[in-house]
C-alpha cells in the first residue's frame, strides 16, 4: 500500500469539501485553488508509509519547490482511492524540487477532465470525513517546516542552484544562520 501527499491550499476548504451535501453547490473558488491543474493532471508525492519520516520527506520536497516555508497542510491519500474512482496515476515526471533524491518520488494524478473533477472531490470528502482524519489531514507549521529543510540543508541534499527564485534567498538564510 502506498500514499500520495499533495499540499492542500487553505485548510477550510476541506471543511467546506466535508460539509457539502451536494457537490454541485460547492463553491468554484474551493474548487479552482484546491484542483488547480497543469496539463490535465495534479501533482502529488508518493510515500511507502503513513509515518513521520516519510511524511517529512514529501513534506521537503514540496516546500522547497515552493515560494515559502510557510505553515502547511496537506492531505494523504490512500492510492487505493484512486483506483476505487478510476482515477490515473503515473510517474513519468520527475518532481520540480532542488532535493534531487525525491525528484522519483513525484506522482502526477493524470487524465483530469470536468467529469473527473467530481471524483476527487469525493475522494477528499471521503478522506475527511474519516474518523481518523486527522492521520489525513494534517498541518506543519512553519517551525516543522524549517526544522525539515534545515535538516536536508546540513546533510547537503539541496540544490540551492536548481531552487526556484522565490525559495533561493530563504533558503540561503537558513544557510546562513546554521
Amino acid at each position: 500500500m502506498s500514499y500520495l501527499v499533495r499540499k492542500i491550499s487553505r485548510r477550510e476548504n476541506i471543511d467546506k469539501i466535508k460539509n457539502t451535501n451536494d457537490i454541485k453547490e460547492l463553491d468554484a473558488d474551493v474548487i479552482m485553488q484546491e484542483f488547480r491543474t497543469a496539463q490535465n493532471a495534479i501533482s502529488t508525492w508518493s510515500i511507502d508509509e503513513l509515518n513521520n519520516n516519510c511524511i517529512n520527506q514529501a513534506v521537503l520536497a514540496i516546500a522547497t519547490a515552493s515560494s515559502d516555508l510557510e505553515t502547511m497542510h496537506f492531505i494523504i491519500i490512500n492510492t487505493d482511492y484512486l483506483e476505487q474512482l478510476g482515477l490515473d496515476m503515473n510517474a513519468e515526471k520527475k518532481g520540480d524540487t532542488p532535493v534531487e533524491d525525491l525528484r522519483e518520488i513525484h506522482r502526477d494524478i493524470t487524465n483530469l477532465k470536468y467529469g473527473t473533477i467530481d471524483k476527487l472531490i469525493i475522494m477528499y470528502n471521503n478522506i475527511a470525513s474519516e474518523n481518523d482524519a486527522d492521520k489525513y489531514i494534517i498541518t506543519k507549521k512553519r517551525n516543522e517546516i524549517k526544522l525539515i529543510v534545515k535538516q536536508a540543508l546540513s546533510q547537503n541534499r539541496i540544490n540551492i542552484d536548481a531552487s526556484n527564485d522565490h525559495i533561493r534567498p530563504k533558503l540561503i538564510k537558513l544557510i546562513e544562520q546554521q
